[in-house]
């Protein structure tokens, strides 16, 4: 799974995000996993979406203390 990734705003729209999902792809291929999962937010699922991503469930994560709402989202290798 990938836990999570960002990219500061202020470098949106510029193939950042794509490069490094393309880049654990390479990774996740070599390794023979065959399904990556991700974490998103309300305001990152349409980029995954782009990427080949599909919504699998809603879901309620904790981090240090903190709970927030997370889309998981997942993708089979090939």
């Amino acid at each position: 799974m990938v836990r999570t990734m960002f990219v500061n705003p202020k470098y949106h729209k510029r193939g950042i995000g794509k490069k490094l999902l393309e880049n654990i792809e390479k990774i996740a291929k070599k390794r023979k996993i065959k399904k990556l999962k991700v974490g998103s937010t309300i305001f990152a699922e349409r980029f995954y979406k782009k990427c080949g991503f599909k919504r699998v469930k809603k879901d309620r994560w904790e981090h240090k203390g903190i709970k927030f709402d997370v889309i998981v989202m997942e993708k089979s290798i090939k």
